[in-house]
C-alpha cells in the first residue's frame, strides 16, 4: 500500500507547466478551426461555383448527307442572352447569330443560315418549345460531331454524333 502511495506522489511532482501549455494549443487549434471557416466562406461567396440552367435540348436531323439541323429546346428554363437577334439580312450567313449559346460541328461554329420557330432570329432568350434549324453549308458525314454549348462555361448541353 505505502508503495502505490509513494508511486502516486512521485507522479504528482511539478506540473504547473502543462496547464498553460496545454491551453496554449488549444487556442491555437481554435484558432486554425475559425481561420479556416472563414477561408471557405469567403471562398464561396467571392467566387460561387458556376451554375448553368436546367435545360433540355434535343438535337434533330444529324444524320449521313443531311445539311438541316434542329435544335430543339424540350423543357426546363430558358437560357438568356442565347442569341442575337436579326435586324438584317432576315438569315445569318455564319455564327453570328450565337450570344451565350453556340452551335458546332467538330469543334467549329457552325455555317449556314439560321432560323427560330421558323422565322428569322428576333428573340435573345431560347425558351421552352422553341425550335432552332440551321442550315449548314456542307453535309454531314459519318462521324461528325454536333455540339450546343453555354459560352459562359463552356459547358456542353446537348451532344450528338453521325
Amino acid at each position: 500500500m505505502n508503495s502505490i502511495r509513494a508511486e502516486l506522489k512521485a507522479l504528482k511532482g511539478d506540473v504547473r507547466a502543462i496547464s498553460p501549455l496545454l491551453g496554449e494549443i488549444m487556442m491555437i487549434g481554435v484558432l486554425l478551426v475559425i481561420a479556416i471557416s472563414l477561408i471557405i466562406v469567403v471562398y464561396n461567396t467571392a467566387w460561387p461555383t458556376p451554375e448553368v440552367a436546367g435545360v433540355n435540348i434535343v438535337i434533330e436531323g444529324a444524320r449521313v448527307g443531311s445539311s438541316n439541323l434542329t435544335i430543339v429546346h424540350m423543357g426546363g428554363e430558358a437560357v438568356v442572352n442565347a442569341f442575337a437577334p436579326a435586324s438584317s439580312p432576315a438569315y445569318y450567313i455564319n455564327g453570328t447569330i450565337f450570344n451565350d449559346i453556340e452551335v458546332k460541328i467538330n469543334g467549329e461554329v457552325f455555317e449556314g443560315w439560321a432560323s427560330l420557330n421558323g422565322d428569322r432570329v428576333t428573340k435573345s432568350d431560347f425558351s421552352a418549345g422553341d425550335e432552332l434549324r440551321l442550315g449548314l453549308s456542307h453535309e454531314l458525314v459519318q462521324g461528325d460531331c454536333i455540339s450546343v454549348i453555354y459560352v459562359p462555361y463552356a459547358k456542353i448541353l446537348a451532344r450528338a454524333m453521325v
